[in-house]
């Protein structure tokens, strides 16, 4: 059924045509051989009936001569007078009259048991005279003729029949017949009567043969089957050559109406590009009215499609415009609020609040960078990309450190890596909050700030300072507030924020953006 099944859909048409047009096809076919066969038979009837009356007609003749040939051997003239005598002369003549009433003879002769020939001619082959009541055959063939000699009680009488009177007889009798020979023959000899067979004649000879009741004498009818005649072989093929027509024929129109147009449309849809729209080009006389109002829902539903198309990339380009506006805005309302926040911090003394008031900067100067990050990276949607936006995450802190970290080094070291704002926002914050702890300490402290690829589809913040390694007020500063800030931000991104205490470093894993 595999097999089947990966056929073509025009060889499987064909194939199914060919197989529900075969048994009319058969019938048909079996019914003009059995029409040739019956003719055939018919000729062969006609043959053996046209021989059976020839050999009668032959028969008849024969055995009627046969009598008159006896009366001329038995009658009394033909041992009292002499031979040559004018009533011997007058007895061959009567009886070669009788003879040559249905046909020429070639001669007729009497002979006396003494062998002389009393009147008429005898044949060379004659070979002398028989016993009273006897009848000897002999098929002359060198002369063409029979040779029949009948013993009387007084002579013996001889007569010879050429082939053409034999021919004569009997042919009346095969008159409705063309192409045939007729063959007089007995145990050894055969004489040719009629040779009617065309030379070079194809066919199938065959013969037949009838006993004539004299002797050993049979007549034989030879005739060639005729071939099959230009009619009979178009009367074969015909049914064969229908049955491929209509096969060929009803693919044909299926494979012109319905499997090209098709294999067109399929074509013309298999090439469909957003935006573009299917036209199904087609000549209407030769296509399958379905086929076309096919194509041409599918040429109304790409333009459907192209126009929704068109109006979402509008609504796109509006969104995106709207997201742009809407970063913008959150990027300067974070600057104007860090502004108010470094006025108010001027107004105050150095203290607990001028401290928080630095605190609270450097975190919205965090998120505003952030912001800035992400609508700079918005045309291609590429993310926030992590080395930008932790070197302005770092000058921002040194610019904005206290003065007792005044002289405090960044070092950044981070791998071109992108990510979404929702893994931006908590990182920016973490270094922030890392480097603000670094910064409480009295000694101006150098921090290394890393981001490299860890595992497939994640990298490694860490940072690391001597000011970060453990000690009594760090551990003060880290149980007190940042501690908590920092496992919270951690849970945000889903992982654990590891810590050296000894090397002074931590480190967290984070997700990447996928591309």
């Amino acid at each position: 059924m595999r097999r089947v099944a990966n056929l073509s859909t025009g060889f499987k048409l064909f194939l199914l045509l060919s197989l529900a047009l075969l048994p009319p096809a058969m019938i048909v076919f079996f019914a003009a051989v059995q029409s040739i066969r019956d003719s055939r038979n018919d000729r062969m009837v006609a043959e053996s009936q046209a021989l059976d009356e020839a050999s009668a007609r032959l028969a008849a003749r024969l055995a009627s001569d046969v009598v008159a040939l006896r009366i001329a051997a038995n009658s009394r003239a033909a041992s009292t007078r002499p031979a040559g005598s004018a009533a011997l002369r007058a007895e061959c003549d009567r009886t070669e009259q009788l003879l040559s009433a249905g046909g020429r003879i070639t001669s007729l002769g009497i002979v006396t048991a003494n062998g002389s020939v009393a009147c008429g001619t005898v044949p060379v082959q004659f070979r002398g005279p028989l016993p009273p009541n006897s009848i000897r055959r002999t098929i002359a063939v060198e002369d063409g003729a029979l040779i029949v000699s009948i013993g009387g009680q007084r002579a013996t009488t001889v007569v010879s029949y050429p082939a053409a009177t034999l021919a004569n007889i009997a042919r009346p009798g095969l008159s409705n017949l063309s192409d045939f020979a007729l063959v007089l023959m007995d145990r050894q000899r055969r004489l040719p009567l009629v040779d009617e067979i065309r030379e070079g004649g194809a066919g199938r000879r065959k013969s037949l043969d009838h006993a004539l009741g004299q002797g050993d004498l049979r007549l034989q009818l030879r005739s060639v089957a005729p071939a099959l005649t230009p009619d009979q072989i178009l009367l074969m093929l015909l049914p064969i050559v229908m049955w491929l027509a209509a096969a060929g024929l009803g693919w044909l129109a299926v494979d012109r109406l319905l499997l090209r147009p098709l294999a067109r449309l399929r074509t013309a849809v298999g090439a469909y590009r957003p935006g573009e729209i299917v036209d199904f080009k087609h000549d209407g006389s030769a296509v399958a009215r379905e086929i076309i109002d096919l194509g041409d829902t599918f040429r109304d539903i790409t333009d459907t499609v192209s126009r929704h198309e068109g109006q979402l990339e509008d609504a796109l380009a509006n969104q995106r415009k709207l997201t742009r506006e809407v970063h913008h805005r959150v990027k300067n309302n974070l600057q104007v609020v860090a502004s108010l926040i470094n006025i108010h911090a001027r107004g105050v003394q150095a203290g607990e609040a001028a401290d928080a008031y630095a605190t609270i900067q450097r975190r919205v100067d965090a998120l505003a960078v952030v912001h800035r990050n992400h609508y700079a990276e918005m045309e291609v949607n590429l993310g926030v990309a992590i080395r930008p936006l932790v070197g302005e995450i770092s000058s921002n802190l040194r610019a904005t450190a206290p003065p007792v970290a005044s002289r405090m080094a960044i070092q950044v070291d981070v791998a071109p890596l992108n990510v979404t704002q929702d893994v931006a926002v908590p990182l920016a914050f973490m270094i922030t909050e890392l480097v603000e702890l670094a910064m409480a300490s009295e000694a101006a402290p150098r921090i290394a700030i890393k981001v490299e690829p860890d595992e497939p589809g994640r990298a490694r913040l860490t940072v690391r300072s001597a000011a970060l390694v453990s000690g009594p007020d760090l551990e003060e500063r880290v149980a007190a507030r940042y501690g908590r800030v920092l496992e919270g931000l951690a849970r945000q991104l889903r992982t654990k924020l590891r810590r050296d205490p000894d090397g002074g470093s931590f480190s967290i894993d984070f997700a990447l953006l996928q591309k």
